[in-house]
């Protein structure tokens, strides 16, 4: 069965074009990753402090996904609309977006700077007052949610620059947030008390995160090929609107739950165990994660070439790359077992052995994990794509509750952290049976 796509097609020339330089600027962020985590743990000398600061990052970014599902209902919709070339409905699409998620932003900051007042963030973080002062961490709580909520609206950049298929950038974008809370990291004193490392820290990652969005939405929308799609107030349109948040609203409830299932573990950790696991978490997270970023990464640019397809109706290119995509995950598992056998040695050389020493059976968990997530990017970049999402939603809603349920309830029984990563593995693993089983249904009968 002949696997290989064809490279003389210009479609596929900058699909690939797209995944290679991806992978490039990625690698570099991992590489500001990997290199940062001593420097945190330098800069902060207190790792109950620095637990909180990841745990306060994974909740306030939480937000982000609030965005009423118009960034990815505008990315299915606008690479329609220049598929067909209509600039016309493109650019009403853009300026739809643009205007209904600046009225959101507005209402977002009310309600979650009002709340942020109220909360007792000591509480919610499991953090002593003796460390962190409850008036300096609802400050620092507030500076963060207004650098989240300003990059909430700024990167809708993002799904105008996947619609015209040039994902590199966005990767290029976040890169260079990365590569500008590294350089803080390098200048920064190391000696300050933690609460004042944690304040500076708040203030200079909402800069950092900002500036390449703010820059990277100058330079599209100022270029010459951009400027018939450029938003303005006067193209809003009520059924561009409503077109956009249609799909865009499914997109919504997907995204709040796969953030509950995957973006929730510190948080989890944190209230149920200790703020210090929180970063034995991130630092077995971050490695065995890379090589399912690897991978996603290479899915970024395939969205919006299969709504592209679908919307042409290429099923069978649309099939075609199903079989690359499992024949890659194949491939992975093995490279997962040869990663696992590496990792001793990569904890001795990144972290030095001061400060852990590798676990088996935390490392295997963790595979397994990174395992699972890979292939449910595969089913979900081919559903979004084609804009089939009912069974994605059905089975997302199932794993939320089994592991909300399944931590709540037990997590007395399984005193060690890890059990959070676990029950996130098994709550997952009926989308993971189904997905694949309803895509080829749905593949066979289109291609009919």
């Amino acid at each position: 069965m002949k696997l290989s796509l064809n490279l003389k097609s210009r479609t596929n020339q900058n699909l690939l074009a797209n995944i290679l330089g991806s992978y490039v600027i990625k690698g570099l962020g991992i590489l500001c990753s990997l290199i940062s985590m001593p420097l945190f743990i330098q800069y902060f000398n207190n790792q109950m402090v620095l637990g909180v600061w990841f745990t306060m990052l994974s909740v306030l970014n939480w937000i982000l996904v609030f965005d009423m599902g118009i960034g990815n209902g505008l990315r299915n919709h606008l690479t329609k609309a220049l598929a067909a070339n209509d600039f016309i409905s493109a650019r009403k699409l853009v300026s739809s977006a643009y205007i209904m998620l600046g009225l959101w932003t507005i209402i977002i900051s009310i309600i979650c700077c009002g709340l942020a007042v109220c909360i007792d963030w000591n509480v919610f973080l499991n953090i002593s007052t003796n460390v962190i002062s409850p008036d300096m961490l609802s400050h620092c709580v507030i500076v963060c949610i207004l650098g989240v909520l300003l990059s909430f609206f700024l990167r809708i950049i993002s799904s105008v620059i996947y619609s015209i298929q040039r994902s590199a950038i966005t990767n290029l974008i976040s890169f260079l947030s990365q590569l500008f809370v590294l350089l803080y990291l390098f200048i920064a004193p190391k000696s300050l008390a933690p609460e004042q490392a944690l304040l500076n820290m708040t203030y200079a990652y909402a800069l950092c995160c900002n500036v390449p969005l703010l820059l990277a939405t100058i330079v599209v929308f100022g270029g010459q090929k951009m400027k018939n799609i450029r938003p303005d107030y006067k193209h809003f349109e009520r059924s561009s609107a409503n077109k956009v948040l249609s799909l865009g609203v499914v997109f919504l409830i997907l995204q709040i739950l796969y953030m509950i299932i995957s973006v929730t573990d510190s948080w989890f950790i944190t209230k149920f165990y200790d703020p210090s696991y929180a970063v034995d978490y991130q630092i077995y997270y971050k490695p065995f994660s890379f090589m399912s970023m690897l991978f996603m990464l290479a899915l970024t640019p395939l969205w919006s070439a299969i709504t592209k397809a679908y919307s042409e109706q290429r099923y069978a290119w649309i099939k075609k790359l199903q079989r690359i995509l499992y024949m890659a995950f194949i491939c992975l598992i093995m490279f997962q077992v040869l990663f696992l056998l590496l990792m001793p040695s990569f904890f001795s050389i990144w972290l030095g052995k001061e400060h852990i020493t590798f676990d088996y059976f935390t490392g295997i968990c963790f595979s397994i994990y990174s395992t699972i997530f890979i292939w449910i990017s595969i089913q979900s970049t081919l559903v979004a794509g084609m804009g089939r999402l009912r069974v994605q939603l059905i089975c997302y809603i199932v794993a939320v509750v089994l592991k909300i349920t399944a931590i709540v309830l037990l997590y007395k029984t399984f005193t060690s952290w890890l059990f959070v990563v676990v029950a996130t593995c098994i709550a997952l693993l009926p989308y993971c049976l189904i997905q694949p089983i309803c895509v080829n249904r749905d593949l066979k009968i289109l291609s009919r």
